[in-house]
């Protein structure tokens, strides 16, 4: 039988509204914790919804004030700043404060209750682990989307699972922790060819009641509404503002070098003198109503739960001066770094209270143990001075990087698109094992499809939490931030270990040829759950970290494999091929655009 021309084939092939309207119909799997390919296409429309998004913003002249033909500086700078991605800057920051007034209005409904010092301390080791798994999640109904600006800040939030687990705990905002992903939802309201977000009219109207802002974020105010740390003075900033000559105003908000005067005290606020008040003010927190710092709830090793009083530092935080001293950084002009200034009078505190500390504390490596301690802690307030203990802004800069490279890829219209997502999950546990038997030897590090499995677990926290307790002892932390050097070594390593325990090369090509030709074998099964049994011995004290990120071009074995998916123009709804780098044959594909 003659294969069909490559240049022209005739309409055929599933439809992908009939594949999306398939989707989480079946049963729940019998084993809780266990990623579904359900899951993971939802995730893919998803993803595929946020970089026609971006594309979109970064497209719109004019919006936020930002015209492509006007000249757009930074002070002092010679060159010009690309229009579209300040838009897309701007957006980003606007959406994360949306985000935090959304989750004000959900927490202010369902009355949260933060732990102190004391009632932690309470609880055992093994009750605080439960902590995860005994949170009851909000039954979300499709009124209750917000919009997708939110949305996908909430979704890049999520993939920081130790900063989501412990900012749940230590402000008691269990329900958020264990409510998932709303998968089906979304699924529902995400268009199969446009791939636009489109709640009903219902889920406008409630988020609108909910935070006071309008659906459509370019409809909210330009004024970020900022108040004054020392005399509460509401003050009216411009989100984003150009000057004469195209320089961007230093009054901006979304300006990483903002200088705004308080129009009642005259102080003038900055990025930086803002993260030191917030560290101050959690510091008086926990000084006056034993509130815990973030940074201070999660093992060191295992990033599990545990008991306050473990870190033994608490009498060195409790002192009065220490926050006068700290308020004081704020407001002298002299220090250009008040968190730094703060940072180092903490640590000359440690050494000072150190001949104490031995007295109770006979851990060998005592000092590097508490400068990881307050690195932790610290890492909170750097560059951060939102409710959360992560800046949620480059959270979502660097998960375009993915979006990025999963709309390159094309999965999401592949006609084996489940077959390659069953097969990711089953390589994703093969992952997890390894991760689980080399903790003390270095990072692994994902392949593409792995990691995709990976992000769509985390995004049911609750259900990521039971399988890493139960399965594994350890909490594994998903890290974007490593050096390409760090992950090079990473990913040799894990290729090396996955090839020596499953006889399997790790990477592969992952063209639509390839992946169609991968349809007619049998797909990895995932691992029995008896061989991830949590192991007795003590966790190492080198910790396995897991820390990843999106590997696009880091190995030539597949990223050459990437089919270039927009070299060919097609009507909507036909079928066509293009020609896969790895040289084996062409690679099919079904366009939805026009």
């Amino acid at each position: 039988m003659e294969p069909p021309p490559y240049d022209v084939v005739e309409e055929g092939g599933p439809e992908l509204e009939v594949v999306f309207s398939s989707l989480f119909t079946g049963a729940d799997s019998k084993h809780p914790g266990l990623v579904h390919s359900d899951q993971v296409l939802g995730h893919l429309k998803l993803l595929e919804c946020l970089y026609r998004l971006r594309e979109a913003i970064m497209a719109r002249d004019g919006l936020f004030g930002i015209y492509n033909e006007a000249i757009v500086r930074e002070p002092g700078a010679s060159y010009s700043v690309d229009a579209g991605q300040q838009r897309w800057a701007v957006y980003v920051q606007r959406a994360v404060d949306r985000f935090e007034s959304w989750w004000i209005g959900i927490c202010r409904k369902n009355n949260p209750l933060s732990p102190s010092v004391e009632s932690l301390d309470m609880h055992s080791e093994r009750q605080l682990h439960k902590w995860g798994l005994e949170q009851r999640p909000l039954t979300m109904l499709i009124s209750d989307l917000p919009p997708i600006d939110v949305l996908m800040v909430w979704h890049a939030y999520m993939l920081s699972p130790r900063t989501y687990l412990e900012d749940c705990l230590r402000t008691g905002t269990g329900f958020m922790w264990a409510t998932p992903m709303p998968w089906k939802l979304i699924n529902e309201v995400i268009d199969p060819y446009s791939y636009l977000y489109e709640p009903p009219d219902v889920s406008q109207r409630k988020f609108e009641n909910l935070t006071g802002l309008n659906w459509a974020i370019e409809m909210d105010s330009c004024i970020k509404k900022l108040i004054c740390p020392f005399c509460q003075t509401e003050n009216d900033i411009p989100w984003f503002k150009v000057g004469p000559r195209g320089i961007i105003d230093q009054q901006s908000y979304a300006y990483k070098n903002m200088k705004a005067e308080c129009r009642q005290c005259s102080f003038v606020m900055d990025h930086s003198k803002l993260c030191a008040v917030k560290f101050a003010t959690d510091l008086l927190a926990i000084q006056t109503k034993r509130v815990p710092l973030p940074g201070m709830l999660l093992d060191l090793i295992t990033n599990l739960p545990t008991a306050p009083s473990r870190f033994n530092i608490y009498e060195l935080l409790d002192d009065r001066q220490l926050y006068k001293s700290a308020i004081k950084f704020v407001t002298l002009p002299e220090v250009e770094c008040p968190l730094q200034a703060i940072k180092d009078l903490v640590e000359s505190k440690v050494e000072q209270y150190m001949p104490w500390i031995r007295e109770t504390d006979s851990r060998a490596q005592l000092m590097e143990w508490y400068s990881a301690v307050f690195r932790r802690i610290f890492s909170s307030y750097w560059g951060n001075h939102s409710l959360f203990s992560r800046n949620l802004v480059p959270a979502v800069f660097q998960q375009a990087t993915f979006i990025d490279q999963m709309h390159s890829l094309g999965w999401l219209f592949s006609p084996t698109v489940r077959n390659t997502a069953t097969r990711a999950i089953g390589y994703y546990y093969r992952f997890l094992y390894l991760a689980a038997s080399n903790r003390s030897c270095t990072s692994c590090v994902p392949t593409a499809e792995v990691d995709l499995v990976w992000h769509t677990h985390m995004l049911s926290p609750q259900s990521y939490y039971q399988h890493m307790l139960r399965d594994m002892g350890f909490f594994l932390n998903h890290d974007d931030s490593l050096s390409d050097r760090v992950l090079d070594r990473g990913l040799q390593f894990t290729a090396d270990l996955f090839q020596n325990r499953y006889s399997t090369p790790y990477f592969d090509c992952l063209c639509w040829y390839c992946e169609s030709s991968k349809a007619v074998t049998p797909n990895p099964k995932p691992l029995s759950y008896s061989k991830f049994k949590r192991r007795k011995t003590k966790p190492s004290p080198v910790v396995f970290f897991g820390v990843n990120r999106p590997l696009f071009t880091m190995n030539a074995d597949y990223s050459n494999c990437i089919p270039g998916i927009s070299a060919t123009v097609l009507s909507p709804g036909s079928w066509g091929f293009n020609t896969g780098a790895c040289g084996r044959g062409r690679v099919p594909f079904h366009c939805h655009n026009n």
